[in-house]
C-alpha cells in the first residue's frame, strides 16, 4: 500500500522494512496486477542486490512492453468504429491509463466499449468484415479477439446497476446521453465515469472480489476530476451514496486521496477489507493456475494475476 501510494503521489518508494519478504510482495502485487508499479519503484533500491534490482526492472519493463503493443490497435479500432459512423465511448481501463502518473504501467488485459444498441446492426456489420475471433455474445456484450487485443462491446451499462435501484437502472439506461467528445476522459462525462466505476467495483464485491487496483483508479480518477458539489446528492438519488461513502472512505486512508463524501473508516475496517483482498486474489490465483494445469498440464507463465 505505501508504494502504491507513493507511486501516485509522484513520490520516492518508501524504505523497505526490514526483513520484509520481497518474494511474498511481489506475489501478492502479481495478483492485484501492480508488480510493474512495484519493480518501477523499487528497481534502483541501493539496499537490495544487484540481481533483485534487475529482477524488479525486468517486472517494469515488461508491463510497459505489454501495453505499448497494445495502444496502436487500439487507436486503430477507434479509427474503424468513427470511419463506420458508430459511436461509442471507452471504459475502466483503457480511459485510466491516461490519467496514471506512468500510463503503460495501468494493466488493462482488454478493452471495454460503449456502444449504444441502436448501432449493433453496424457493429455487427463492422465485425463481419475484420479478423476476429467471436468469443462471447448475449444481450450484454460483445467480447471477441482482435490480435493482439481483447475487445468487449457493450450496448447497455445495465449490469452493472443493482437490482433493486431502479433509478441508477434509468441512469445507466440513459448512458448515451452522458457521451462527450473530451479526449482526456475518453468519452463520458467524468461524473458519470466515476459513477460507473463506483457501481461496476460494487458488483465485483457482490461476485467475487474487486482487487486494491480499482481502489487505485477511483483515487487516480479523483486526482484528476475532483467531484462536484451535487456528487452526494446524485449518489443519493441512484441508491449509490452507502458503498460508494465506504468505498471512497477506504481509498482515502490508503492513497491519501481526500474523499468528497464526509466518511471515515476504522484502521480496523481498513485491514479487514486489505487482507480480504489478498485472500481473494490469492484465491482466484490459485484457481486460475490450476484450471490450466488441468486443461493444459503446465502452468504458463503469465497468466496469474489481475489483467482487467
Amino acid at each position: 500500500m505505501a508504494l502504491l501510494r507513493a507511486f501516485l503521489k509522484k513520490a520516492p518508494a518508501p524504505p523497505l522494512p526490514v526483513g520484509i519478504d520481497l518474494d511474498r510482495l511481489l506475489e501478492i502485487a502479481h495478483a492485484q496486477g501492480v508488480a510493474g508499479v512495484c519493480g518501477y519503484l523499487l528497481q534502483h533500491d541501493a539496499a537490495l542486490p544487484e540481481k533483485r534490482q534487475m529482477q524488479l526492472a525486468a517486472l517494469f519493463y515488461r508491463t510497459v512492453f505489454q501495453l505499448s503493443k497494445a495502444q496502436p490497435p487500439l487507436e486503430a479500432w477507434r479509427r474503424k468504429l468513427a470511419a463506420a459512423g458508430i459511436p461509442h465511448a471507452l471504459l475502466k481501463g483503457a480511459v485510466l491509463q491516461a490519467l496514471y502518473p506512468v500510463p503503460e504501467l495501468r494493466l488493462c488485459g482488454d478493452a471495454d466499449f460503449f456502444v449504444p444498441p441502436a448501432f449493433l446492426p453496424q457493429l455487427k456489420a463492422l465485425l463481419a468484415a475484420e479478423n476476429v475471433t467471436l468469443l462471447h455474445e448475449d444481450d450484454t456484450v460483445i467480447y471477441v479477439h482482435a490480435a493482439p487485443l481483447y475487445l468487449e462491446f457493450h450496448p447497455t451499462l445495465l449490469p452493472d446497476a443493482s437490482n433493486d435501484t431502479k433509478a441508477l437502472a434509468a441512469y445507466f439506461g440513459d448512458a448515451e446521453r452522458y457521451m462527450t467528445g473530451d479526449p482526456l476522459c475518453r468519452d463520458f462525462e467524468p461524473e458519470f465515469h466515476f459513477i460507473y466505476l463506483l457501481s461496476h467495483q460494487m458488483r465485483h464485491f457482490q461476485t467475487d472480489c474487486p482487487g486494491i487496483r480499482t481502489f487505485m483508479d477511483l483515487a487516480v480518477f479523483l486526482q484528476h476530476f475532483p467531484a462536484a458539489p451535487t456528487l452526494a446528492e446524485k449518489l443519493q438519488d441512484l441508491g449509490l451514496y452507502d458503498y460508494a461513502a465506504g468505498a471512497l472512505a477506504l481509498t482515502a486512508r490508503w492513497f491519501d486521496v481526500p474523499s468528497p463524501l464526509p466518511v471515515t473508516v476504522s484502521d480496523g475496517d481498513a485491514d479487514a477489507v486489505a487482507a480480504y483482498q489478498e485472500e481473494a486474489a490469492r484465491k482466484s490465483d490459485f484457481e486460475r493456475t490450476e484450471l490450466n494445469k488441468e486443461k493444459t498440464g503446465v502452468v504458463i507463465e503469465g497468466v496469474k494475476g489481475r489483467s482487467e
